[in-house]
């Protein structure tokens, strides 16, 4: 809609790293000056005696994995803009789905089995539920094996959504046309 998209196209990145790199900026800003001075209040105040140096480490690697996870199904929603030039309400309704998917908005253990069945086969959860299981040092996130299946799992989600937005960017961008922009 800006007209921005033709001198996007025309750099010698792609558009994937590119936005991936604005991205990650946008991350490691919000990290160093919103989560490590928050945490470190919060250390101060109020010792929490669950949370280890060992679960904080393993919560931002998983943290990590997330936001690339993240990246991915935004970049893939993203790309139907060129189709369909607006994406806002495509963007809401992902942003509903990953909030009550995810366990951000009602923790999944409220939810009855076979929704939870359902959820588990699903990326969103971790998006949100499983980093923040692994901050809160839970029984399950101690065990080191349990640590690596989840980066596992997270890295086969990413590497489905990394395909698929590439298959619909290629398929996008042939049909992408630019008046004067």
């Amino acid at each position: 809609i800006s007209g921005s998209m033709a001198s996007n196209l025309l750099r010698p990145v792609s558009m994937m790293k590119w936005e991936f790199s604005k991205a990650v900026a946008y991350k490691i800003t919000g990290f160093v000056f919103e989560f490590i001075p928050s945490f470190i209040i919060y250390m101060i105040l109020v010792f929490p005696d669950f949370t280890t140096i060992f679960s904080v480490a393993k919560y931002i690697t998983i943290s990590i994995f997330s936001f690339v996870l993240f990246y991915q199904i935004n970049f893939l929603i993203g790309t139907f803009a060129l189709k369909i030039q607006s994406v806002f309400a495509l963007q809401s309704a992902k942003q509903v789905m990953i909030t009550f998917f995810s366990g951000a908005f009602i923790p999944l253990e409220f939810f009855p089995g076979l929704v939870q069945k359902i959820m588990n086969l699903l990326p969103f959860k971790y998006l949100h539920y499983i980093p923040v299981r692994f901050l809160l040092n839970m029984p399950e996130t101690k065990n080191l094996q349990y640590f690596w299946q989840v980066i596992a799992i997270q890295i086969l989600w990413i590497a489905f959504f990394y395909f698929a937005a590439r298959l619909s960017w290629r398929l996008m961008v042939r049909k992408f046309c630019s008046a004067g922009g």
